[in-house]
């Protein structure tokens, strides 16, 4: 078909095409009219998910700070144990080092009491150590005055040694009992931080959903322009072929 017969056919059935055309503009009127209470129902949607998601973030942001205040105040006990530990250490070292010097001071007593005159060691005995009222019914050769002395000594040192040792051993259950807690303290900060780490990482999952929101909607308005711009350029053709067919 040549173009003069195609510019005839046009003359002869413009009615037609103004008809037709008059459609096609009401058409895409209604389509503009739907698609516009389309993107306000998108973008609407969008806000309140966003909105959602950002305020379960907000509330995710509040329970690791709050775990992080707990988290310090564990730290400040886990150390202060630490150091109470180390005070109990140097108390036992302490211990040690004074029941090396009863040992020492036992192993020598018997040594110690050579230097020291009969009479001494019986007023000692008299006056001291056994000071009772009563009859001198029995009397005791030098040797035994002396045995009586050293089993005297012997006796307050092995006391005092046995003090010494307890002492020692009340020291060791406490660092026991210090370094358990610490054990249950550090396993809570450990428990404390892993929750966290499962709310920073759904955090960062809402985040990625956010972005992937916002992109779904970028593409629509991408694609929603594109649309538009094909149908302008035919409502063009088709108010050009009024024009044509008015004038």
């Amino acid at each position: 078909m040549t173009l003069g017969k195609i510019i005839d056919w046009i003359g002869k059935n413009l009615g037609r095409i103004k008809t037709i055309g008059l459609l096609v503009l009401i058409t895409f009127f209604v389509i503009s009219l739907f698609r516009s209470g389309c993107d306000r129902a998108d973008m609407e949607e969008m806000v309140e998910r966003i909105t959602g998601l950002n305020v379960r973030n907000d509330i995710l942001f509040e329970d690791v700070k709050e775990r992080d205040s707990l988290l310090v105040a564990r730290d400040l006990r886990i150390e202060e144990l630490k150091d109470s530990l180390g005070v109990s250490l140097m108390r036992v070292d302490d211990l040690e080092y004074d029941y090396s010097s009863l040992e020492h001071e036992y192993e020598h007593l018997s040594d110690s009491l050579l230097t020291i005159p009969s009479d001494a060691s019986y007023h000692f005995l008299m006056y001291e150590a056994y000071p009772y009222p009563g009859h001198l019914k029995y009397p005791f050769n030098e040797p035994q005055v002396k045995g009586f002395h050293l089993t005297f000594l012997e006796k307050e040192s092995l006391y005092d040694m046995n003090q010494n040792l307890l002492s020692q051993i009340d020291e060791k259950d406490y660092q026991l009992v210090v370094k358990d807690t610490v054990v249950y303290e550090q396993a809570k900060s450990m428990m404390i931080m892993a929750e966290s780490r499962q709310d920073l990482d759904s955090i960062i999952i809402n985040k990625d959903e956010m972005i992937g929101i916002q992109d779904e909607q970028i593409k629509k308005k991408s694609r929603g322009k594109t649309f538009w711009q094909v149908t302008t350029g035919v409502i063009l053709v088709i108010l050009a072929v009024f024009a044509i067919g008015g004038g």
